[in-house]
């Protein structure tokens, strides 16, 4: 089943947290995939990060799905591993 939780990462964690009220354990997608620069892919990170701290800060039972494309695969493997990592 999919929810699109928000546009924004408040709105995300609170879908998430209303979910987990019903005992339902949250996947997170940041949309976007194939990205072809650079910069597109260190912006995904950093929002990926984001979304990472807040599921920990705000302790909901979720987690995030990360996509290779579109954390710089496409551009170059060593890029995409350390965005990765």
């Amino acid at each position: 089943q999919s929810v699109v939780a928000g546009t924004n990462i408040e709105e995300a964690i609170q879908s998430i947290k209303e979910l987990n009220a019903h005992g339902i354990s949250c996947t997170v997608d940041n949309l976007g995939e194939f990205v072809l620069k650079k910069e597109e892919a260190t912006a995904a990170k950093k929002q990926i990060l984001q979304v990472i701290e807040a599921i920990h800060d705000n302790q909901v039972d979720a987690h995030i799905s990360l996509k290779p494309t579109q954390l710089g695969l496409d551009i170059d493997y060593d890029f995409c591993l350390d965005n990765l990592r």
